[in-house]
């Protein structure tokens, strides 16, 4: 799962569903999502998920999305899981590298 702190709430694409949700049925949403492109993200459904990080654990909300794009930990689970952020390893710079790269060619 990739921290997004600029997403206001924490989804999973359908394809890891199963693997996170089981058989748990799914239930209905009003939430409408955009991506940082202004594109419109499909909504299954939502869910409420039992959440364990080191000695912290809480039942948090996770949307689940049509496409297969990757599941974020929004503002929803940040707020409420204090991180330890000297162990999170890796930051990504993709997407500015990316855009550096169509700048450049």
């Amino acid at each position: 799962m990739q921290l997004d702190t600029n997403a206001f709430v924490t989804i999973i694409p359908k394809i890891v569903r199963t693997d996170v949700l089981g058989a748990k049925s799914l239930l209905k949403t009003d939430v409408k999502l955009c991506s940082y492109s202004d594109h419109e993200v499909s909504v299954i459904g939502e869910a409420t998920v039992h959440v364990s990080y080191g000695d912290q654990e809480a039942y948090l909300s996770v949307i689940v999305t049509a496409g297969d794009g990757p599941a974020l930990m929004g503002r929803n689970w940040l707020s409420v899981l204090k991180l330890d952020w000297k162990q999170i390893r890796e930051m990504s710079l993709e997407p500015v590298d990316k855009i550096e790269k169509l700048v450049s060619n």
